[in-house]
């Protein structure tokens, strides 16, 4: 890639990169007003064992939500402070550690839900499923990737 061209792809970056943590602060932003409004009108009726669990997933999805707006402050250092090549690659990381975090949220609240129909046990083993499911159709396609890159090599 020449370098005009890779001037041309950076300019675009911030843009994609803002649109993107704006879906996801809004999404976690919209859980954790569910996670909210659940643990408040729950508080007499559920278990301690799953009010913790809401407070570790409240913790986690507020966690998202700080590493989601980080692309944000980011872009607006003064840009003599910025490389954009730099801020690319470090947006990328604070949206990847956010979804990490809201997985960990989504699966925490997954679990609370089946802890009502379950044992606390169970529930924890039942909520790993969507997940492990959706890991290994990533790892299928990250094969498929992998595979075609040598492919365009040969």
């Amino acid at each position: 890639m020449d370098n005009d061209e890779l001037q041309r792809r950076m300019s675009q970056a911030p843009g994609a990169i803002m649109r993107q943590s704006t879906l996801c602060v809004t999404f976690t932003g919209v859980l954790i007003g569910f996670l909210l409004s659940i643990s408040i009108s729950s508080l007499s009726t559920m278990s301690f064992a799953n009010l913790f669990t809401l407070i570790v997933a409240i913790f986690s999805a507020t966690v998202a939500i700080n590493l989601f707006i980080m692309p944000s402050i980011f872009y607006h250092l003064p840009s003599r402070l910025i490389n954009l090549e730099i801020y690319d690659r470090s947006s990328q990381k604070f949206i990847l550690f956010g979804m990490i975090a809201v997985s960990i949220t989504l699966y925490l609240c997954l679990e609370v839900s089946l802890s009502a129909l379950l044992s606390i046990e169970t529930a924890f083993g039942v909520a790993t499923v969507p997940f492990a499911l959706v890991y290994s159709m990533f790892l299928v396609e990250v094969r498929k990737i992998k595979h075609s890159k040598r492919e365009d090599k040969s």
